[in-house]
């Protein structure tokens, strides 16, 4: 089963119709990583970075979703007496907001008062698979997709959440993602609360400056901290 940006926007506006796009909900992401086989180097930096998690808010109201990231224990990882900076690899703010069909990202490393603006169609063109795990209690389909750049992402989205959506740039499921695996990361839900999150933070910043998201790609590769898709 495929779902295309066409089929989740026939979704979209079904579920504007429906409770489930008033809901409340906060969810607390965290990201680990696969330690690989092949690197010794690679494998200590990796088990060092997974004691510095990067926990991230996800709150939905109204049809806005925002994903923040909470902060890191320590600026810097030492590993064979190499320094490695964990503040660079935090990850941006995301927002969505499904009834205007826009993402915002906002790059809070380089510069908090650009955010980058693209349509919430074309990202994802999911596979459902016929694999079923529970999370947090859950009952969870999988599902993948390949990125432009070729690289397979692994979904988990939550059957009995309807909202169609997860963290970063994912969404597109009939129902809230809990887990994505991305080449050696996987970013997983730990916390669940049906509840309201406080409207000021679900309020979108008026941005001075918007930039297209192919140009934040490309100052995210230019600075070594990016997201590639």
């Amino acid at each position: 089963m495929v779902v295309t940006r066409y089929f989740f926007v026939g979704l979209l506006i079904l579920i504007t119709s429906t409770f489930s796009y008033a809901q409340g909900i906060v969810v607390k992401y965290e990201t680990t990583y696969v330690i690989p086989d092949n690197d010794k180097m690679s494998k200590k930096l990796v088990a060092k970075m997974n004691t510095f998690q990067r926990p991230r808010i996800y709150s939905y109201l109204n049809g806005v979703s925002v994903y923040k990231w909470l902060g890191i224990n320590s600026p810097l990882v030492e590993v064979d007496g190499r320094k490695f900076s964990a503040a660079q690899n935090r990850l941006p703010v995301f927002y969505k907001d499904f009834s205007a069909g826009r993402l915002y990202v906002v790059d809070m490393k380089n510069d908090s008062t650009t955010a980058a603006v693209a349509k919430l169609d074309g990202f994802n063109s999911w596979k459902i698979l016929r694999y079923n795990k529970v999370i947090l209690g859950h009952l969870c389909r999988k599902a993948v997709m390949t990125t432009k750049k070729g690289a397979v992402v692994e979904a988990w989205f939550a059957t009995d959440i309807d909202i169609l959506d997860g963290p970063e740039t994912y969404f597109g499921l009939p129902g809230l993602i809990l887990e994505v695996k991305k080449g050696i990361e996987i970013t997983r839900a730990v916390k669940i609360e049906f509840k309201e999150p406080d409207p000021r933070d679900m309020a979108i910043p008026d941005f001075s400056n918007r930039i297209s998201y192919e140009k934040y790609l490309q100052n995210r590769r230019y600075y070594g901290r990016g997201v590639k898709h």
